[in-house]
């Protein structure tokens, strides 16, 4: 699962910044995985409707809260 979504790219679904899938694996803005509802909170760990694609800070940023995605409209309004 988060193999096909690295593959297919794509932007954060929390801050909506582009994701550079050729980073190392622990660089702040390298792709990770993140559960829209956090496993902790009763989330679907394999569930592909659960899952969204994120740069690693902004989903340690997030940790296991519910925080909520920005949309395009927010990202052009800080310009």
């Amino acid at each position: 699962m988060a193999a096909r979504l690295k593959k297919q790219g794509g932007v954060c679904w929390l801050c909506g910044g582009v994701i550079d899938t050729d980073l190392p694996h622990l660089d702040p803005m390298a792709f990770t995985l993140d559960h829209v509802i956090p496993v902790s909170l009763g989330g679907a760990v394999d569930d592909p409707r659960n899952v969204r694609p994120a740069h690693r800070a902004c989903n340690m940023k997030r940790g296991t809260g519910r925080g909520k995605p920005r949309t395009a409209g927010d990202r052009s309004a800080g310009w």
